[in-house]
């Protein structure tokens, strides 16, 4: 034996840490295989934000200079939670952030961007330089909130529990929207630009390719998000 009371053939090599992402329960003897919560990443063992982090992803592309840069602030307080400075023609960046859409206020800008298009992805919410303005403030917390729940009546959508064909009616004084709907990943699984003629917009979305389970549909127009959810059984 090494020591531990182990019978040399009979060791288990294996991660011994009872704090590591992968302890093994079974391993006699440590080989070194270990593997940890990423802390400055804010991600736990499967690679995910941990409680109280948003998953940013920003994906752009376009003209950029020295000065080109992406932030979003907490309007109460104007903690940056996020910041990016672009250093090439385009990309796409993931990271965790502190913050929480639900309660909080978030004032987002694109400087010197006038120039390239962008899009961020934060949980079941996508949204770009051509459906929104630049600043805009997102956020359950926002006095104005581009969550717009005030509005969640203009927006019906039916059956729901769907299978097959779901039909979408919006209500709205802008001209253009954006449909998306988003999977229980976050993963945007379409994106789809409409006309809003005479206020009303009407069409229907197929979901019988899509797996049974729950989804977001968000309505994206200039200063406006609305999400509801839907069923597909």
């Amino acid at each position: 034996t090494d020591g531990d009371g182990v019978c040399d053939e009979l060791e288990v090599f294996g991660c011994t840490d009872e704090t590591a992402c992968n302890f093994n329960v079974d391993a006699t003897e440590d080989d070194g295989s270990c593997e940890y919560e990423d802390v400055d990443a804010n991600t736990d063992c499967d690679g995910n934000c941990i409680d109280g982090y948003s998953e940013l992803t920003l994906t752009w592309e376009g003209a950029v200079d020295s000065l080109s840069t992406f932030t979003v602030k907490n309007t109460t307080d104007s903690t940056l939670v996020y910041s990016y400075v672009f250093n090439t023609s385009e990309g796409s960046e993931t990271q965790c952030w502190m913050t929480d859409l639900q309660a909080e206020c978030y004032l987002v800008t694109c400087t010197n961007c006038d120039d390239m298009t962008w899009e961020l992805t934060t949980g079941v919410i996508t949204l770009s330089s051509d459906d929104v303005d630049n600043p805009f403030e997102i956020g359950g917390g926002c006095e104005s909130t581009s969550i717009d729940e005030a509005n969640l009546n203009s927006l019906s959508l039916y059956p729901n529990p769907v299978s097959s064909s779901l039909n979408v009616e919006y209500t709205s004084n802008v001209s253009d929207v954006t449909i998306q709907v988003v999977n229980g990943l976050g993963q945007l699984v379409q994106s789809s630009n409409y006309s809003v003629i005479n206020g009303l917009l009407q069409t229907s979305i197929d979901v019988s390719d899509y797996s049974k389970g729950i989804y977001q549909l968000n309505v994206v127009s200039n200063n406006s998000i609305i999400t509801k959810t839907i069923i597909v059984k």
